[in-house]
């Protein structure tokens, strides 16, 4: 399965997730059950912590929509990182509710790395 949010971040903005609509189909045609591989997906967090040797709460999370990597962060017990650069800006994720709010947000990648000492 592909991930199922309805928006994809593109260079002129938020585009339909076209994923989001072919997933739904299936789903409606087949009843079949599904594991959200995509994000946001405790699954794909889970898989990310093993693969590092780590548990999740030392994973960071990095992205640009609250409603995907931000909130895959929040509900799994990761850190949260938003930035600036995609489809949120810094006044919009202040706006956002606790679940979707990052822990930091960011302006550049660079800050990421001086964040954790690199």
């Amino acid at each position: 399965m592909a991930s199922d949010v309805p928006f994809f971040a593109t260079k002129e903005g938020r585009s339909v997730g076209y994923s989001f609509a072919i997933v739904g189909a299936i789903r409606r045609v087949t009843r079949a059950p599904m594991i959200l591989t995509g994000k946001p997906s405790r699954h794909a967090l889970r898989f990310v912590a093993a693969r590092l040797g780590v548990p999740m709460s030392q994973v960071g999370v990095v992205g640009d929509d609250p409603v995907v990597e931000i909130s895959m962060a929040r509900r799994f017990g990761a850190a949260a990182f938003g930035v600036t650069t995609g489809t949120t800006s810094a006044s919009e994720w202040k706006r956002q509710p606790p679940g979707r709010r990052p822990h930091r947000v960011i302006g550049d990648l660079r800050q990421l790395i001086d964040l954790i000492g690199g």
